[in-house]
């Protein structure tokens, strides 16, 4: 993995609070935030957004993310994910109960985070709000290419998900998780 010092200093800086940055009593979202949640940058890559791709967002232009909203990002998504296992859980338990010949496997139904790498797609809406649309995926088949170019798939489980987040509202919507079981 390359990172470039700079981009390292800051964010070792920032989680340290080491820098000479408002501690947080002061009010720093990203010491606030970073004490809650820690994100690998090698399960994640930023995207531009392209244009053309008018079924993901409608009326949007490509922008950037800072880590501050990187954070925010992954502890929103945490928060999604757990509530949908809760729900998961119930229909695993359900059809277990249903059906005991079955052999069922509780990973089918259960998604952990750690599992997944991500794509982030931030946007610009029409509204002047700033978006983000999150691909997921639990497998690269050994390429580096999700780095670079959308991952695209038809089914494949509960290994496949994507979200949209509204980072100005702060809030999460359009869960989809590919061919659920």
């Amino acid at each position: 993995m390359k990172l470039k010092v700079p981009f390292v200093i800051v964010f070792l800086c920032s989680l340290l609070q080491h820098c000479g940055e408002p501690n947080e009593k002061e009010g720093n979202p990203l010491t606030s935030i970073s004490t809650q949640v820690y994100v690998d940058t090698s399960i994640y890559t930023i995207l531009p957004y392209d244009t053309s791709d008018h079924w993901v967002f409608q009326k949007a232009n490509a922008t950037s993310l800072s880590t501050t909203e990187i954070m925010k990002i992954e502890k929103m998504l945490q928060t999604a994910i757990s509530e949908y296992n809760v729900e998961q859980r119930n229909k695993f338990d359900s059809m277990i109960k249903k059906h005991p010949d079955y052999e069922l496997k509780q990973h089918n139904f259960i998604s952990e985070l750690k599992r997944y790498k991500r794509q982030y797609f931030p946007i610009v809406n029409e509204k002047g709000e700033k978006e983000v649309w999150v691909n997921c995926f639990c497998s690269t088949w050994g390429s580096e290419k999700w780095k670079s170019e959308i991952i695209h798939v038809k089914d494949g489980g509960n290994c496949f998900f994507n979200v949209k987040i509204n980072l100005t509202k702060q809030i999460l919507y359009e869960l989809s998780v590919n061919g659920v079981v």
